[in-house]
């Protein structure tokens, strides 16, 4: 069974999310779901790190996944005065699914993406005269 054969109708989102990615960021287009943005996103040599705001929200209310360089956060909240649903998609093609790190501190979580080894940018020096 293939990744779309039981919802043929994700396949268009999926590719319209990606038609749509302004940058590495990208959102829901499913109204019940709200527009996630991090409020924090770093990158160096080495690694990601993202930020999101999640209040209200505790670890076991939110879910990671990685696959195929797509890092999903989703997460549903539901009380009896309201509900709230968070998505987070974000494309990171280099990074070591093997080594994520997420802490949730205060309403903010705090994803560090380490990048893979061969993905890294090396500088060859010249040997010569």
């Amino acid at each position: 069974m293939g990744k779309y054969d039981l919802a043929p109708f994700d396949y268009f989102r999926d590719m319209a999310e990606r038609l749509l990615d302004w940058g590495r960021f990208e959102t829901s287009l499913s109204p019940w779901f709200g527009v996630h943005y991090p409020s924090s996103y770093t990158e160096n040599e080495n690694e990601y790190k993202v930020e999101l705001d999640v209040p209200g929200l505790d670890a076991k209310d939110i879910s990671i996944e990685v696959s195929d360089g797509y890092l999903t956060v989703e997460s549903k909240k539901e009380d009896e005065n309201s509900k709230r649903y968070y998505k987070y998609k974000g494309y990171f093609p280099d990074i070591n699914a093997e080594k994520i790190e997420a802490t949730l501190d205060k309403g903010i979580l705090m994803l560090i993406l380490p990048k893979r080894e061969e993905k890294k940018t090396k500088t060859i020096k010249i040997k010569g005269k």
